[in-house]
Formats: structure tokens, sequence, C-alpha cells
């Protein structure tokens, strides 16, 4: 059970790796998600001194930090930080990130992966 555990994590791992950047690399990694306070909204930290956060065509805050959350929000508008492109509100509180079988037989797939005791 724990090789199954180990193999599971790291798969997830790597699906996330893959998936994520390449959703917002133009983004500086910026999601936007509707909670009932407002919208909440998270990116990478980038070694800047500060991120300039723009919901629409307007600057809203100024932050040291690299989270959040625009208070009442309604979650219609797109956001952005600094100059990197906008996006949309999620439509969900979560990233459904679909996965697949490979095509070809791998044979043991837990072959190399040892358990953590």
């Amino acid at each position: 059970m724990k090789k199954f555990l180990t193999f599971a994590a790291a798969l997830l791992a790597l699906a996330m790796a893959l998936a994520l950047p390449a959703l917002a690399a133009d983004a500086g990694g910026l999601v936007a998600v509707k909670t009932d306070g407002g919208v909440y909204l998270s990116w990478n930290m980038t070694g800047a001194e500060s991120y300039t956060l723009y919901r629409g065509g307007e600057a809203i805050a100024v932050t040291t930090g690299t989270n959040y959350v625009d208070a009442g929000a309604d979650g219609t508008a797109q956001y952005r930080i600094d100059d990197k492109a906008p996006v949309s509100v999620w439509a969900e509180q979560y990233l459904e990130i679909p996965i697949s079988s490979p095509s070809q037989d791998l044979g043991n797939v837990t072959e190399g992966v040892r358990a953590v005791e």
C-alpha cells in the first residue's frame, strides 16, 4: 500500500508540475478563485519588491506578499499582476486536471519506486 501511495503522490506532483505552469506562465502564476468573502488571488513569487494587482484595468492594491483577497468582489472581472497577462476567475474552487493512461505497455510501473518507512 505504501508503494502505491508513494507512486500516486509522485504521479500527482508530476501532473501538477506539467499542467499548472502551462496554464499560468503568461500570467505570473496568477490564479483567481471566487470565495464567500470575495476573490482570492495567489501568484508566484518572482523576487520583485512589490506586486501591483489590477481588477479590469484599475489598480486595486500594491502588496509585497503573494496572495490577496479582493473583498466583496463578485468574480466577473479579470485580474492581473504587474504587466502580466490577465486571468479570469475560476468557475469552481478547484482545477480539474485530466489524466490519461499511456498508450503503450509500461510493464511494472512501480519498479524503482520504494516505500518510505
